[in-house]
């Protein structure tokens, strides 16, 4: 017995054939290779710009700080200067509360001065008044005997109701090195 099969549908094709699968096949994996490589790299580039706008905040927040560092400084600098400033006035001022330490011991305790100036040569003038010629005469002595004292004068004397009214000069000595 003979068996015959006779198919009345059309044959079957496929599509695509074997090689054309394969190769469709390799196309789609190629692609999606393509798609993940894309995905990849926009992914790293996202990230190094989050880096990087991070770094160009900190490199601002740096710039800030080193602003207020370098204001630091010049206002450091200025204390320091203002510091030298003070120290020298200081020193200069010790140096006239022991000039005026030193004079007072000169002066009579009969003498009352009512004016004592000095101007930048060192020129000293002395106004003031005393109960008698005699106590204007020791003053007048006792500054002559002073050392920081140079060429006292008396430049003028006059009588008052009940004292001597007198003025007196002089040059503070220079202090030579």
């Amino acid at each position: 017995m003979v068996r015959l099969d006779i198919n009345l549908l059309p044959p079957k094709k496929g599509v695509f054939t074997k090689e054309e699968r394969t190769l469709a096949l390799g196309l789609i994996f190629f692609v999606l290779i393509l798609i993940l490589i894309y995905l990849a790299l926009n992914t790293m580039v996202l990230y190094t710009q989050s880096e990087l706008n991070q770094v160009q905040k900190e490199l601002q927040a740096y710039a800030a700080l080193e602003k207020e560092i370098k204001d630091l400084e010049s206002l450091e600098n200025q204390i320091n200067n203002q510091e030298v400033y003070l120290g020298k006035l200081l020193k200069k001022l010790n140096n006239w509360y022991a000039f005026l330490s030193d004079f007072a011991r000169y002066v009579p305790t009969k003498v009352a001065l009512s004016s004592l100036s000095v101007d930048r040569d060192g020129k000293v003038l002395m106004k003031g008044t005393a109960p008698s010629l005699l106590d204007v005469s020791r003053f007048y002595f006792s500054l002559t005997g002073w050392n920081p004292l140079e060429s006292i004068t008396i430049n003028s004397v006059s009588p008052g109701q009940s004292n001597w009214a007198f003025e007196l000069s002089g040059v503070i000595k220079r202090a030579t090195p």
